[in-house]
């Protein structure tokens, strides 16, 4: 992964320093809870046998989409 990375030329190397699998996942499954996919589907993409633990570990509130939300409500 980390020589892969090396190798584009896209990342610095303190971002090569912090990469691991374990990142990529996370990113995966918030990248999908923030683009409205179900959380069922995001579970099962993950192989978690609960939304509960999908959603504890992966939900994280993206400030912009709060807005929009929010926005959309008012408006």
């Amino acid at each position: 992964l980390k020589t892969n990375a090396r190798n584009s030329g896209v990342f610095s190397e303190q971002q090569i320093k912090d990469l691991h699998p374990h990142l990529c996942r996370h990113t995966y499954a918030s990248k999908l809870i923030n683009n409205d996919t179900p959380i069922e589907v995001v579970a099962d993409a993950l192989g978690h046998s609960s939304t509960e633990v999908t959603y504890k570990t992966y939900y994280h509130a993206d400030k912009a989409r709060v807005k929009r939300a929010v926005l959309e409500i008012v408006y």
